[in-house]
Protein backbone atom coordinates (compact mmCIF):
# COMPACT_ATOMS: atom_id res chain seq x y z
CA UNK A 1 0.00 0.00 0.00
CA UNK A 2 1.31 3.24 -1.23
CA UNK A 3 0.88 6.70 1.40
CA UNK A 4 1.51 10.30 0.57
CA UNK A 5 5.22 11.80 1.46
CA UNK A 6 5.18 15.03 3.11
CA UNK A 7 6.10 17.56 0.27
CA UNK A 8 7.39 19.75 3.49
CA UNK A 9 9.22 17.36 5.45
CA UNK A 10 12.48 18.31 6.51
CA UNK A 11 15.12 17.19 8.11
CA UNK A 12 17.28 18.16 11.43
CA UNK A 13 18.59 21.06 9.58
CA UNK A 14 15.63 22.15 8.56
CA UNK A 15 16.03 21.48 4.49
CA UNK A 16 13.17 20.24 1.99
CA UNK A 17 13.26 18.85 -0.96
CA UNK A 18 12.37 21.88 -2.36
CA UNK A 19 15.26 23.24 -1.41
CA UNK A 20 17.43 20.63 -2.54
CA UNK A 21 15.66 21.12 -5.74
CA UNK A 22 16.57 25.10 -5.42
CA UNK A 23 20.32 24.47 -4.88
CA UNK A 24 20.58 22.38 -7.83
CA UNK A 25 18.64 24.38 -9.93
CA UNK A 26 15.99 22.01 -11.00
CA UNK A 27 13.35 24.00 -12.23
CA UNK A 28 10.82 21.75 -13.49
CA UNK A 29 10.74 19.60 -10.28
CA UNK A 30 10.63 22.95 -8.11
CA UNK A 31 7.27 23.39 -10.06
CA UNK A 32 5.84 20.00 -9.43
CA UNK A 33 6.96 20.13 -5.87
CA UNK A 34 4.95 23.83 -5.43
CA UNK A 35 2.14 21.98 -7.68
CA UNK A 36 1.97 18.98 -4.79
CA UNK A 37 1.59 21.71 -2.33
CA UNK A 38 4.95 22.79 -0.68
CA UNK A 39 5.50 25.40 1.25
CA UNK A 40 7.67 27.57 -0.92
CA UNK A 41 7.92 29.87 2.74
CA UNK A 42 10.23 27.53 5.26
CA UNK A 43 12.77 28.24 6.11
CA UNK A 44 16.36 25.84 6.89
CA UNK A 45 18.23 26.18 10.43
CA UNK A 46 19.61 29.28 8.44
CA UNK A 47 16.37 31.31 7.72
CA UNK A 48 17.45 30.14 3.91
CA UNK A 49 14.06 29.81 1.56
CA UNK A 50 14.41 28.13 -1.22
CA UNK A 51 14.54 31.17 -3.30
CA UNK A 52 16.92 32.27 -1.23
CA UNK A 53 18.99 28.78 -2.00
CA UNK A 54 18.58 29.36 -5.37
CA UNK A 55 19.52 32.60 -5.87
CA UNK A 56 23.03 32.02 -3.77
CA UNK A 57 23.74 29.56 -6.50
CA UNK A 58 22.84 31.67 -9.54
CA UNK A 59 20.25 29.44 -10.63
CA UNK A 60 18.27 31.66 -12.63
CA UNK A 61 15.51 29.24 -14.17
CA UNK A 62 14.86 28.05 -10.44
CA UNK A 63 14.20 31.15 -9.09
CA UNK A 64 11.89 32.11 -12.08
CA UNK A 65 10.30 29.17 -11.37
CA UNK A 66 9.85 29.48 -7.21
CA UNK A 67 8.94 33.44 -8.22
CA UNK A 68 6.00 32.20 -9.97
CA UNK A 69 4.97 29.81 -7.75
CA UNK A 70 4.57 32.43 -4.88
CA UNK A 71 7.97 33.00 -3.11
CA UNK A 72 7.32 36.29 -4.59
CA UNK A 73 6.14 37.11 -0.80
CA UNK A 74 9.10 35.88 0.62
CA UNK A 75 11.67 38.02 -1.79
CA UNK A 76 12.72 40.10 0.95
CA UNK A 77 12.71 37.65 3.79
CA UNK A 78 16.09 38.00 5.91
CA UNK A 79 18.26 35.14 6.60
CA UNK A 80 20.44 34.93 9.76
CA UNK A 81 22.99 36.87 8.09
CA UNK A 82 20.51 39.41 7.24
CA UNK A 83 20.68 38.71 3.56
CA UNK A 84 17.27 38.06 1.39
CA UNK A 85 17.28 36.86 -2.02
CA UNK A 86 17.08 39.59 -3.71
CA UNK A 87 20.20 40.97 -2.64
CA UNK A 88 21.83 36.91 -3.57
CA UNK A 89 20.24 37.20 -6.57
CA UNK A 90 21.62 40.33 -8.04
CA UNK A 91 25.07 39.69 -6.23
CA UNK A 92 24.87 36.55 -9.10
CA UNK A 93 23.96 39.09 -11.24
CA UNK A 94 21.02 37.43 -11.90
CA UNK A 95 18.15 40.31 -12.86
CA UNK A 96 14.66 39.46 -11.53
CA UNK A 97 12.62 42.86 -12.80
CA UNK A 98 10.80 40.93 -15.34
CA UNK A 99 10.14 37.90 -13.44
CA UNK A 100 9.44 39.84 -10.17
CA UNK A 101 6.95 41.83 -12.53
CA UNK A 102 5.50 38.70 -13.53
CA UNK A 103 5.32 37.03 -10.17
CA UNK A 104 3.52 40.15 -9.35
CA UNK A 105 0.96 40.37 -11.60
CA UNK A 106 0.36 36.72 -11.33
CA UNK A 107 -0.36 36.96 -7.46
CA UNK A 108 -2.72 39.99 -8.28
CA UNK A 109 -4.66 37.76 -10.46
CA UNK A 110 -4.82 35.25 -8.17
CA UNK A 111 -6.12 37.17 -4.79
CA UNK A 112 -8.31 39.23 -7.15
CA UNK A 113 -10.08 36.25 -8.29
CA UNK A 114 -10.36 34.35 -5.10
CA UNK A 115 -12.17 37.99 -4.02
CA UNK A 116 -14.79 37.71 -6.61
Amino acid sequence: MWTAANVDAQDKDGYSVLMGAAREGHAELATILMDAGADVDLQDGQGYTALTIASLQGHARAVQALLLGGAIENINSRDQRGSTALIEASAQGLSLSHTHTRARARTHTRTHARAH
